[in-house]
Order: C-alpha cells, then structure tokens, then sequence
C-alpha cells in the first residue's frame, strides 16, 4: 500500500476533493491512507474536515511536532495536520511522509498536487511490478501533460548557463515577440522536456505526482529542505543517484496538471522568478558543482533582469491605460 501525501495551501475543499477522486483512481492499495499537510491558514478546517469525514481521533506522536488528526472510514485512513507555518514543498512533503511513516510504514509514498485530473484508472499492479522487479528504481512518475495537451514531464538536463542566464530573458521576450517566434525561441534556447520519451529511466520527473519506494525514499534523505520552491525534482534526481537509484518514468501511464495555477495566484510574478532562481543556483552550486564565480555571476545577471523586469511592467501598465 502506499500513504498519499498531498501539501495543501489555503485550498482545502479543492484537497479534499482531489484525495477522494485520487482514491476512486487508485483504489485501496494505491491511496488507503492519505496525509494532508495544512501549510496555510487552519480557520475553520477541522470543521470542514469532520462535515466531510466525521469526528477524527487526536493524536500525539513524539516525533512529529504538531498535532495530527484522524479521520477514518472503511476504506480510507485521512491524517490531517496544520504545520504551523508555510513550510513550502520540500519541508511540508517531508512533514507528511514522516507522518506517515510513523503511522502506517507502507510500502511507498504518492507526492502529489492537488490540482491533477485523473482521465483513467492508473494501473496500480504495473507500478509495484516495475518498484520490484527492478529495486533500484526510487520513483516512478507518469506522463504529465497540461489541459491543452502539452507534456511536461520526464525532463532533462539543463546547462547552468541556459537554466541560470538564459531562460529568464526569454521569458520576458515572450511579451514582445509574436507568439510563434516566442515559441520557436523557447523550444531552441530554453525547453527542456523530452516529448518523445518512452518508458525507462530518465533525468528527472515533474513532482506535482509521483510514486515514491519508502525505503530508498529515506535512504536518499527525503527533499532538501534548503529550497522552499522548485528545483526539488532536480534535487530529489541526484539524491536517488547518490545512493544507486533512478526516477523512471512511466509513459502508459498519463494525468492532467493544471501547472503554477495555485503557485501564480499565491506569490506575486517577480518572487516567484526570485524563488526559481535561488532554488536553481543552490542545486547548481551543491548538486551541479557549480563554481562560487558562476553563481555570483548569476546572481548579477538576475538583479539586472529584475530592474528591467520591473521597468517593462510598468510601461505596459501606462500602455495598458492609455488604451
């Protein structure tokens, strides 16, 4: 069985939607227990749990520092908890997995968004038999495509200089160029999706879901705690292969994500642009082997970027009323 682990912010009914549409997918092996991890605001979430689930159990475990809350059912177990804080992906998953582990010690854990649409039942028997009949697999992650039928995932490798330099001044020029340009530009310069990839291990997989091996999951230590946003599907890659494992991805297996809706609502456009890079010089810095020198560099070249950024979004602002 697996603990489904889903990171909730200030969009409760949406989670609780999604973990019951999850578990009609994915059935009892898949997703009889879940952990929703509260990163946002918790007025009034217990009660809009217990009208859903019914009156939970409370409970205290030493190594988990929050109070947690139980709400069973015939078919499902549902631990509820607030952090306490917006702990941001990393640090809520692994709240989330580590209060699963001390709870229910299955065989893998599900990360997952809570923004994904199911079109088909995924196929819970070909994805143990791929974690056993290959044990050095650590993840497994399906087709992801968005609504309009673009693929994100699996993803390869970026150079520091596209992923750090470039990518950032050709989004920006996606406001000035003709959208075909724009898009020709991207797919030369900055995509990094391989569409035409076939099941098999890859570079990385998108984490908005996922299907995670409990045992090598700790091995490689979880998600690095030090980003708050993005770049932890990277992380996560090069931890596994520290420890002898691989993402492998799944392409008979397909969900939709409505990507960054959640994210872009939240944070204004420049910090998360901000959290994009810090996320990504970290793991180029500790992960890459990226030298100080480049780092620093990046860093000047984002701080330009900003200004012009900023500058370009108050021109189109006075265009915009003057229209």
């Amino acid at each position: 069985m697996y603990s489904l682990i889903v990171v909730d912010y200030n969009a409760l009914d949406t989670t609780i939607e999604y973990i019951c549409r999850c578990y009609d997918r994915l059935g009892m092996e898949g997703a009889g227990h879940t952990v929703i991890v509260e990163n946002g605001s918790s007025e009034g979430t217990l009660e809009r749990m217990r009208l859903r689930f019914g009156e939970p159990e409370e409970l205290q475990i030493p190594e988990i520092p929050v109070a947690l809350y139980l709400y069973r059912n015939a078919e499902q177990q549902i631990c509820y908890c607030n952090s306490g804080a917006n702990l941001g992906y990393a640090k809520g998953n692994n709240l989330g997995v580590s209060i699963a582990q001390a709870m229910w010690h299955d065989f893998g854990y599900i990360i997952s968004n809570n923004d994904l649409v199911f079109e088909k039942d995924l196929d819970m028997k070909y994805i143990n038999n791929l974690f056993h009949q290959n044990p050095a697999i650590g993840i497994v992650g399906p087709k992801v495509i968005t609504p309009a039928g673009e693929i994100q995932s699996p993803r390869v490798w970026q150079s520091p200089l596209r992923r750090l330099f470039v990518t950032y001044w050709v989004e920006m020029l996606g406001s000035v160029l003709p959208k075909k340009a724009y898009s020709r530009l991207w797919r030369k310069c900055c995509f990094d999706t391989d569409v035409h990839a076939e099941s098999g291990p890859c570079d990385w997989l998108m984490g908005c879901f996922f299907f995670a091996r409990a045992d090598i999951f700790h091995k490689a230590g979880l998600f690095d705690e030090h980003t708050f946003l993005y770049a932890e599907e990277m992380i996560l890659s090069k931890r596994l292969e520290a420890v002898g494992a691989y993402p492998y991805f799944c392409a008979e297996q397909e969900i939709i994500h409505n990507h960054g809706q959640t994210t872009r609502s939240a944070i204004s456009a420049i910090r998360v642009k901000e959290l994009d890079l810090n996320a990504n010089c970290y793991f180029y810095e500790t992960y890459w082997g990226c030298g100080k020198f480049t780092i620093l560099a990046t860093k000047l070249n984002f701080k330009v970027y900003k200004a012009v950024f900023m500058l370009w979004q108050k021109v189109k602002s006075l265009l915009k009323r003057k229209s």
